[in-house]
Order: structure tokens, then C-alpha cells, then sequence
């Protein structure tokens, strides 16, 4: 095993590029430390986690203009009880009195349902669904969800439970949300930051693969030579939603861990190579303990081609991580991807004519290969494609 070389031992802040007053299409998210490594009180879905990562990178603007003119308050408020000679208690009080009154006014923010769903079918390269009701859905989890914020303690502050998702409301299409004071604070002044893509985390087939993504990206940015990150199997198992679930290490591993790293390699700008700790006797070296991601950011030539991936049509790209389909489903797929929506959507509706069990959302290209195998013969005859 290699040596313990590189950021894990560090505690340099990351410089994290200006953020512009507006933002109508995030593509990028300024996410604190804590907010990245959660342990929930429930299980949180891939994408009740991807909305909690639009509605952020949509609010942080607004926050951080907030929190800058909270600061400045709180600062008067210190000079002016330093003036009165009130004591240290009394100046601190007088400090997070001025604060929170200002504070509170950037707790809620406002977007329309419709951005939120063209961009996520943008970024998913699929169309764009009518209904609101996943979104609701998504929301109201968020709000039942409770989290040990900063779980793995990496930012130094100390541990804290509260509510993901503060009160929330949707009128005349616009969803009006709020983030709770005690976590709003911390998602806007956190010690360390992660930079991370929106379009990536669009990306992502599991929830694992966001997760992972999100928590090495901190490390990949660091200046390191080797960035590693270094976590015991049982926090690990706590922050992928994993702790009474694939209780054996192995399939752990394989379901979990393994197509994540792949995934990872795939669309991200770093790819990540996992070294087991072990300790004890027995078979293969003892009990698994612990676990060292090696993160090795790509070259010129390869994040190239992480860009070429990206444009591909996300169901493509997963089709081409699982096993290989036969000539004539592969000739179905390829067409369909590359189709319009107009014609997705008839071959669902003739699908969904037929009996076919179908996905939520089916005429996205992310869910054709879903269905269309079940489809090959009849798109391959009907479209007049040619089989190699």
C-alpha cells in the first residue's frame, strides 16, 4: 500500500471562484464541507439530493450577499457595546442580536418550477416533464429529513442536528423555500468549500456516485501532489445511507462502491483508485476497517474525452458500463438517443399500448434503455435500421 501522502493531512482553505449577483442556470455549486457530509435520519434519494443541490446553488448568492451585510452589523453592533463598556457577554449578545436580524431576512428564496425542470432535463438530455409532482414529492422529503451536519467533523466546527428543508411553499409556479437559521449560517460561511459541477451531479445514476463525487471533488481541488481521502467503514457505510443495509463488506463494495468509482471515471474530472485497510487475521488479511480513496486528476487528453462522455446521451453511457446488449436492442437504443422527443414519445405511447412496463419519464433518453429492448425488433422493422 502506498504511503499516506497529500491532502489529507492538510487544512489549507480552497479558493473558490466569485459567484455572479444573479444566477438563472447554475452551473456550478459553492457547497460547504458540512453540507457534503451528512449522515440523515433517513434514507435520501438521488434525486431529493440533486434538488437540495439546485435550490442551493440557486439561494447562495442571495445568502452570501446577506450574511456580508449581517457581518457588517454585527461589527457596528460589537463597536457601539464596546462603547457603552458593556461586558464581553453583553457585546457577544449584542452581535448575534444585530445578526440574526438580518439574517433572517435571506431565509427564504424563490424559483420557478419550471427553471428547475429545464435544467434537469437539460442536463439529463431528456425532455422536460409537466407535472410538479416529483418535485413535490422531493421537497417534502427534504423537509423530513434530519441531518447530523458536518458528520465526519472535517471543517473543525462541531456537530449539529437540524432540519434539511425549512418551511416551504408553491404558488402561481414558483416554489417559495427556506433553510433553517442555524444551517443557513453554515452553508454560507463554512472553513472549507467544495467547487462542484451541477451538470455532474445531473449526471450521476446513484446516489452513491453523488455522494462520492461531491466528497473527493474537495480533495481533487487541493494543490496536493496525491489529494487522498482516508474514512473508516463504518462512517463510510453512515454517509452513503448504507448502515443497515449490505452489511457484508463485499457487496458493500461491489453495489455500492465499485460502479461508483467507475462513474466517477467516467464523467468526473479526477478518477479515484480504492486501497483497503485491514486488520487482524484471516482470509484475505483480516477484517476491511477502513478505506483510502487515491484521487488522480485527469490530464489534457483525458478530460477531453470526460467532455465528449458528457455529451453523449446519459442512457447511452450507462449502457455502456453494463453488460452488452444484442446487435439489434444496441441498433434500437443508438436510434432512439439520438432521435428528438417527438419521436421518443411515440414509441412510448406504443410501448405503453402494448403493455410494456414502463419507467417514470420513459421518453427520456437517461430511462430508454429501460424499455426499449423489450422494444428492439418492432423500432429495428418499423424504422428500416440496419443491424451489424
Amino acid at each position: 500500500m502506498r504511503p499516506f501522502q497529500g491532502c489529507f493531512s492538510e487544512a489549507a482553505p480552497i479558493i473558490v471562484p466569485a459567484m455572479a449577483k444573479a444566477v438563472t442556470k447554475p452551473l456550478h455549486l459553492i457547497k460547504a464541507t458540512g453540507a457534503v457530509e451528512i449522515k440523515a435520519n433517513e434514507d435520501l434519494p438521488l434525486s431529493a439530493r440533486r434538488l437540495f443541490d439546485h435550490l442551493l446553488a440557486h439561494a447562495y448568492p442571495r445568502m452570501k450577499e446577506i450574511w456580508d451585510k449581517a457581518q457588517k452589523a454585527g461589527d457596528l453592533a460589537r463597536l457601539q457595546s464596546r462603547e457603552a463598556s458593556e461586558s464581553a457577554a453583553e457585546q457577544e449578545r449584542a452581535v448575534s442580536k444585530a445578526m440574526q436580524a438580518i439574517l433572517s431576512e435571506g431565509q427564504e428564496h424563490a424559483i420557478p418550477l419550471v427553471s428547475i425542470r429545464r435544467y434537469a432535463a437539460e442536463a439529463r438530455d431528456g425532455y422536460e416533464e409537466d407535472s410538479n409532482a416529483r418535485l413535490k414529492a422531493a421537497v417534502s422529503g427534504l423537509q423530513r429529513v434530519l441531518v447530523q451536519f458536518d458528520y465526519l467533523q472535517s471543517d473543525g466546527t462541531q456537530w449539529q442536528s437540524t432540519q434539511l428543508l425549512g418551511p416551504s411553499r408553491i404558488a402561481n409556479g414558483v416554489l417559495h423555500y427556506s433553510f433553517q437559521l442555524p444551517l443557513m449560517e453554515k452553508l454560507i460561511e463554512p472553513a472549507l468549500y467544495s467547487y462542484i459541477s451541477l451538470r455532474v451531479v445531473y449526471q450521476c445514476d446513484s446516489k452513491y456516485t453523488l455522494i462520492l463525487y461531491q466528497v473527493l471533488k474537495r480533495y481533487a481541488d487541493r494543490s496536493a501532489a496525491e489529494p487522498y481521502w482516508q474514512i473508516g467503514v463504518p462512517e463510510l457505510r453512515d454517509l452513503l445511507g448504507c448502515s443497515d443495509k449490505l452489511k457484508d463488506w463485499k457487496d458493500f463494495r461491489k453495489t455500492a462502491i465499485n460502479p461508483a468509482i467507475e462513474e466517477i471515471a467516467q464523467i468526473a474530472e479526477f478518477s479515484v483508485e480504492l486501497s483497503e485497510v485491514r486488520q487482524g487475521r484471516g482470509r484475505g488479511g483480516g477484517k476491511v476497517i477502513a478505506v483510502v480513496f487515491y484521487i488522480r486528476k485527469k490530464g489534457a487528453d483525458e478530460a477531453s474525452e470526460t467532455i465528449r462522455v458528457l455529451d453523449r446521451p446519459r442512457g447511452q453511457r450507462r449502457a455502456d458500463r453494463k453488460a452488452k446488449l444484442n446487435p439489434v436492442a444496441q441498433a434500437a437504443l443508438a436510434f432512439l438517443s439520438s432521435a428528438d422527443s417527438s419521436k421518443r414519445i411515440a414509441w412510448v405511447k406504443r410501448a405503453e399500448a402494448l403493455g410494456v412496463k414502463m419507467p417514470p419519464a420513459a421518453a427520456a433518453r437517461e430511462n430508454l434503455p429501460r424499455w426499449v429492448p423489450s422494444m428492439a425488433g418492432a423500432i429495428v422493422e418499423e424504422e428500416g435500421l440496419a443491424v451489424e
